[in-house]
This record gives C-alpha cells, structure tokens and sequence, in this order.
C-alpha cells in the first residue's frame, strides 16, 4: 500500500478553523465533538448513548464513516479534511506530539497514517522532522496494523518531493531516539538517497553527530554518498576527527573513493593545509598521496 495523496481520498474538502485548533492543541473533545455533532434523532446518537468504541459499531450494522459525514455540512467536519498545504488532522497531530489525539484519529480512520500532503510528507515525516520519539512509535504500530509486509516497508521509506524520508528528517533535526528507532525498525532506511544526493549518514556527518553516525554504522545496507560524487568522509575530514576515524575503520576503502571532480579526502585536506587530519589520513593508508 503505497501512500495516496489526499486529493484521491473521500469527502476531501478545507478544514475549518475548529478542527484546526483541536488537532494543534490535541483537544480530543473539541475533535469529538466537531465530529460527531448531529441533529436530534439521528442514528449516530445510537453509538454515542451506548457508549460504543466505533470499531466495534459493525455490531449494529451501521456505517460509521457514512454516519459521521451525514450531517449537514455547517454542522460537522469531516475527518478527511484537509489544510491548505494538504495535512491532515493526523500530520497536525504528528507535528505536535499530540498522542492521544492522533490515537483518537487512528480509532475513527486507520487510513490517514498512509496519507500525504503537498509535499508528499506522511504524517511519520512530520512526528519525525519533529522529533516526537512516542509517536513515532504508535504511529509505526499503526501503520503495521493498517498494512503490512512491504506495503509496511513501502509507507517507512517513503519520499517527499525532496526525496526524503523519515530518517532524512530525524537526522537533519538532530533526533538520536527517533533515529535509533526507525534504523531498529528498518535498517535499509539508511541506504536511501534524496533527490540532492544526501544519504542519512551524510547529514549526519554534517552535523557532527558522533552518536547518530554510530548509529546509523550498525546498517550493513548504510549508504555513505553525497552531493557531487562525495562521500561521508569527504564531509568528516573538515567536520570531525573522531568520525573520520569511525568511517575509516567501517569501510577502509573510503579513503580512495573520489568525487565527481575527481578528488579523494586527502586532495580537500591539502588544499586547506589541515596537517592533523591529513596524517590520520596517511597513517591509514599512505598509497593515497600517489593518488593524482
């Protein structure tokens, strides 16, 4: 199951400013309320006065969805909803840290955990850009119950417009629990490659994260490629001692892979006369300097 876009999705229309503030402020009631609001006599007063959890309403024969959306449209929301950038309740949610409201949501739509907004961002690119470790892990739970095998897999590595995915964002925003999760969840997530060339270890490196680029070495599929043919460690030796000397001791051979200029490590830490950095480099391998 591949995440579709919400144009695609039912009863899609602009979200109103009330449902807005409930899913920003994780207010479950204003969210129930807005709803589930209908006129006297109608068949939804049915769930609401036994007290019913909806997933269980097949009992009564009663469409929930149909009945939620049944009222006029002055006087209820609908759930699939949207805002002008394409997020739904469950991003807004997402981005917030909002957990019991965005569990709310998932009782009433299991659908919405695959949708995408404008720029293709489900709402686990949100919780994770965010940093939002608890609801990352409910919302991979959710998405395991809603799809499964590599639909499941298909939803973790999903793309923004960018290219990104969910550990993209984890590592921009300097994330460790979040990106130590997903890694656990899915290790190929590390060998993804956005549409600028960054893989997550890349950005990780640019962040002087000695703590996530560990993190993301327990990967036996971890990609080391950055923009313009350069790899992790071109971007280590002007950011990190220590990190340069993880990537050497992960891959050896990284200190001979050139770029699309056809420079190695070495040739950058010449060019800017770092002496320091260029003996770990030679003491690793000292055939680099005959490397033209």
């Amino acid at each position: 199951m591949e995440p579709q876009s919400m144009d695609q999705g039912p009863h899609r229309r602009h979200m109103g400013a009330k449902l807005f503030r409930a899913a920003s402020s994780g207010d479950v009631n204003a969210f129930s309320t807005l709803l589930t609001f209908t006129p006297p006599n109608h068949p939804s007063l049915l769930v609401d006065q036994l007290n019913l959890d909806v997933r269980s309403v097949d009992q009564l024969n009663l469409d929930v969805r149909s009945v939620i959306h049944a009222a006029p449209d002055t006087e209820t929301e609908s759930i699939f909803s949207v805002t002008a950038g394409g997020n739904t309740i469950l991003h807004i949610a997402a981005e917030h840290g909002h957990l019991k409201f965005a569990q709310a949501v998932f009782n009433l739509e299991q659908s919405l955990v695959a949708s995408v907004n404008s720029m293709l961002d489900t709402p686990l690119h949100c919780c994770a850009k965010a940093g939002h470790y608890q609801m990352l892990c409910f919302l991979i739970d959710a998405a395991r119950e809603e799809v499964f095998g590599h639909a499941f897999q298909g939803l973790l590595r999903a793309r923004n417009l960018d290219g990104d995915t969910v550990l993209h964002h984890a590592v921009q925003g300097k994330h460790f629990l979040v990106v130590e999760k997903l890694i656990a969840v899915d290790y190929g997530l590390s060998s993804v490659v956005n549409n600028s060339g960054f893989s997550p270890l890349y950005f990780a490196v640019m962040q002087t994260s000695v703590r996530m680029v560990k993190a993301l070495l327990k990967s036996y599929s971890c990609s080391f490629a950055g923009p313009g043919g350069r790899t992790a460690l071109h971007a280590a030796v002007f950011t990190s001692k220590e990190i340069t000397k993880l990537l050497l001791d992960w891959k050896p051979e990284l200190g001979r892979v050139a770029d699309d200029s056809g420079s190695i490590p070495l040739h950058y830490v010449a060019a800017a006369g770092d002496s320091h950095m260029a003996n770990i480099l030679l003491e690793h391998d000292a055939s680099t300097a005959y490397i033209p």
